[in-house]
């Protein structure tokens, strides 16, 4: 839900939307997650209880994620990463890949089953790999890459037997295999020039992501993707550097010189 709200916002230009997700993620964050920073299923009467397995985890850190392409509020981006760790720490098989249903920690029971069907409802592991692939592309660091990779191998077997039956797998992969662009926008305004949303928001460019450095979050962005320390924010106005691959273009200043550049390179890429 949150999720789906936050995305709806930012496609249909509705504040209302973004702020009733960004209340639902303030809520999950002060009453599921408890003091070791674990999550939670269950809340009532002020009581939070029983242990998050792995759909829980995945589901969050999508949300989170979603929170942060329709906010560029960097929190949002720290606390996906953070739950995402927890997820790995708590859920993945080192030996075989692929994340279990049941926490190392829960009880042990005969099996720990590892569920692929996306049916109503994606299952956790076809949603953890749109989590780590993004997380790959919007922090470029290896540990994200690496596992993104692994998690993809697991998948393609049950893909491969049964296409239909793993659409948000597919999802997934289609991200990884199509030509993917990254756009730093480095700015000494407070935030996102007005002009670049209402572009993305006419043009949605489903496989670029986009972060935003400013004076305020500069330091916390070096952080979670440290590629991002390499490209100042100018004195004044807008910078924005367009990459790919790992490497990236000249900077622009002047977005029309960006969006056509932009357009010709994804053409040559599609």
């Amino acid at each position: 839900m949150i999720a789906a709200l936050a995305k709806a916002g930012w496609l249909l230009d509705n504040p209302g939307y973004i702020q009733t997700a960004k209340k639902g993620q303030y809520f999950l964050q002060k009453a599921l997650i408890d003091e070791n920073g674990e999550l939670k299923i269950r809340w009532r009467k002020g009581e939070a209880a029983h242990a998050g397995q792995l759909d829980d985890y995945a589901f969050y850190a999508f949300a989170l994620l979603e929170l942060y392409k329709s906010t560029f509020e960097i929190e949002y981006l720290q606390q996906a990463i953070y739950i995402s760790e927890l997820m790995i720490s708590h859920f993945w098989d080192q030996e075989r890949d692929g994340f279990f249903l049941y926490s190392k920690d829960s009880e042990q029971l005969v099996s720990r089953p590892k569920e692929t069907y996306d049916g109503a409802i994606p299952s956790g592991n076809s949603v953890a790999a749109v989590v780590l692939e993004c997380l790959s592309k919007l922090t470029g660091e290896t540990k994200w890459q690496e596992i993104s990779y692994r998690q993809f191998c697991f998948l393609t077997a049950s893909i491969q037997e049964y296409p239909a039956g793993h659409s948000m797998a597919l999802l997934a992969v289609s991200q990884a295999v199509y030509s993917s662009f990254e756009l730093v926008c480095a700015t000494a305004e407070k935030s996102i020039p007005e002009e670049l949303i209402t572009y993305l928001k006419k043009t949605p460019l489903p496989n670029l992501t986009l972060l935003v450095k400013t004076h305020e979050n500069k330091e916390e962005l070096k952080q979670v993707a440290h590629f991002t320390s390499d490209y100042p924010i100018p004195e004044t106005g807008t910078m924005y550097y367009l990459c790919h691959n790992g490497a990236c273009s000249a900077p622009f200043n002047d977005l029309s010189a960006l969006f056509e550049q932009l357009h010709m390179e994804m053409g040559k890429k599609c």
